[in-house]
């Protein structure tokens, strides 16, 4: 019976061609994106708000993860999947509704009064863009480079007897980099007043799906972790527009 949280096996031997098609399209995408907007606190402040710099470090920073991938057999391209496209789009759906029930019923009264103006004024079009292409990128810096460098890293301590990576690395780096990047975009913004209630919704909130979209990332492939991430905003996005008034 195959053990669903295991992230290693031969399912996970090396996965050839390192910048196929796949990874060089997602590649652009994300430095159009980068050129664009950076989203991200930390890498803005790297790239010291230059356009032409953020798009060249984001293709660095990706070509690192994809060489890291590669070594430690974490697949670009879906795979394990009868569905590729469906099966990711279907968590998604389901991951927009755990959040809206989360944002909007369980959690309604810790919602940032910026975020709650900014979904009840924003229009649904700019929501999409806006989300959709911050968690492209997001995937690109926290996945695919920095997980995927740290699940490297770490086996170079600890491997199985077959080299590939121990479990236990990709998990230790799918949790840290995720925390690394709410510390980074959410928590360090937060009121002062930050209470245990709070960072229990920002750990259910904003955790919990980065943990998930690694896991599929290392489990099925990075283009399934991007469909699912960024799908949830398909979803996500316009019962925020229905719910929330």
């Amino acid at each position: 019976m195959t053990n669903l949280f295991d992230l290693t096996g031969a399912r996970l031997a090396p996965s050839g061609k390192v910048f196929g098609v796949a990874a060089l399209v997602i590649v652009a995408v994300g430095a159009a994106i980068a050129a664009l907007t950076p989203f991200d606190r930390a890498f803005d402040a790297a790239t010291f708000n230059a356009p032409l710099f953020r798009a060249t470090l984001l293709v660095a920073l990706a070509a690192i993860g994809l060489v890291c991938a590669a070594r430690i057999g974490a697949p670009v391209k879906s795979r394990g999947l009868r569905h590729p496209l469906a099966t990711p789009l279907a968590i998604a759906a389901a991951m927009a509704a755990y959040l809206t029930v989360l944002d909007l019923w369980v959690f309604r009264s810790y919602l940032p009064a910026g975020y709650v103006a900014f979904i009840s004024t924003a229009g649904l079009p700019d929501r999409l863009a806006y989300f959709m292409l911050r968690a492209f990128n997001e995937s690109i810096l926290y996945r695919l480079f920095l997980a995927s460098v740290l699940v490297w890293m770490l086996s170079l301590f600890s491997r199985r007897a077959d080299g590939l990576p121990a479990n236990g690395c990709y998990w230790t780096a799918i949790v840290a980099v995720q925390v690394l990047n709410i510390a980074i975009n959410v928590i360090f913004l937060a009121d002062p007043s930050l209470t245990p209630a709070h960072l229990l919704h920002d750990a259910l909130r904003y955790v919990f799906p980065g943990v998930l979209w690694g896991y599929l990332y290392f489990r099925h492939g990075f283009t399934t972790d991007e469909i699912a991430a960024v799908g949830t905003h398909l979803f996500f996005q316009p019962l925020l527009s229905l719910v929330l008034r």
